[in-house]
């Protein structure tokens, strides 16, 4: 019978939900404290839906926030890795 047939139908909030960004911050393998403190302070500045990760040597650590990437924030992270190249 007929009646058992349903439409297929896409649902567009499924397919936003695998669009999610994770954003990967590169640092050096010893990075001070203070570099991730500034850091932080920038991230918490740009709050959003994007996730984002620190890349410190080998290990990614996913952190606990959530930010909205844009050119400016991405200009701010990298004056604080210029920062402490300089110093390091």
């Amino acid at each position: 019978m007929a009646s058992d047939q349903r439409p297929v139908t896409s649902d567009p909030q499924n397919q936003s939900l695998t669009q999610i960004n994770i954003h990967t911050i590169d640092l050096p393998p010893r990075a001070p404290k203070k570099m991730l403190i500034d850091l932080k302070r920038i991230l918490e500045t740009f709050p959003g839906k994007e996730k984002v990760q620190l890349r410190i040597g080998e290990q990614l650590i996913p952190l606990p926030m959530t930010i909205n990437m844009s050119t400016v924030l991405e200009k701010k992270i990298d004056e604080i890795k210029e920062k402490y190249a300089v110093m390091g």
